[in-house]
Formats: structure tokens, sequence, C-alpha cells
């Protein structure tokens, strides 16, 4: 997923797991999930072309709470 993300950005996000159809990603801060929220529409669509992701149809984004105050 990583390559299909530009740097900074793709360094402030990870896959947490992938369960069924729906995809949770971690980022490292309330801002990298706004820009990934953002991103999502396009991130799908190259994300369908790949056999490990052609089946999720739903993104969840969390926040990683070592960033919360």
């Amino acid at each position: 997923m990583r390559a299909f993300i530009d740097p900074p950005l793709r360094y402030e996000v990870e896959i947490l797991q992938i369960q069924g159809r729906v995809m949770t990603i971690l980022c490292q801060s309330a801002g990298a999930a706004t820009r990934m929220r953002f991103m999502l529409p396009e991130l799908r669509t190259k994300l369908a072309t790949l056999d490990a992701f052609n089946g999720v149809e739903e993104i969840n984004l969390r926040v990683s709470s070592s960033s919360r105050s």
C-alpha cells in the first residue's frame, strides 16, 4: 500500500489488519488520518488492481493512541 502514497505520509501509516472486506489503517497522527481520508478514493482504485487487496471494500482509519494527548 505504501507504494501508492507519497512521502512523508507513507511513513506515517501502516496496515493494522485486513479482516474480510474491511482494511484498517493505523495513522501516526490525526493530521495523517485527515490526509489519508482525502486520498481514500484514489487509494481504493489503485489497491483494487492488486490481488491482495481486491476483496477490500471498506477502509477504516485509526489514529495511534501514542499520538493522542
